[in-house]
């Protein structure tokens, strides 16, 4: 097992194997990360400005999955089915193995 918390900073620890190492690869083929040549690479970071609005658009995602998860409750409150039903919201955000 291999444990390790970081208190600063956004870098891998010294030592750390390499399969705990997600190397994100795929993001320098995007038309807006192709300029970045290290993408991939241990304790690559994007600019600011750019890692900012990666963030906001991940927010806005979650806002609008919140949203229509809302109206797919209140429609089943207005059919009288909230009581008697489950629902098991899931997400998966790594890559598929």
């Amino acid at each position: 097992m291999y444990l390790c918390l970081v208190t600063s900073g956004y870098h891998a620890p010294v030592g750390m194997p390499v399969e705990s190492w997600h190397d994100f690869h795929n993001w320098g083929t995007y038309s807006d990360t192709i300029m970045y040549d290290d993408v991939g690479t241990v304790n690559f970071t994007f600019p600011d400005d750019f890692t900012e609005d990666l963030r906001r658009a991940y927010f806005a995602c979650i806002s609008h999955m919140d949203e229509e998860l809302g109206r797919v409750m209140d429609e089943m409150e207005t059919l009288g089915m909230k009581e008697e039903t489950i629902i098991t919201f899931v997400g998966e955000s790594t890559r598929w193995r």
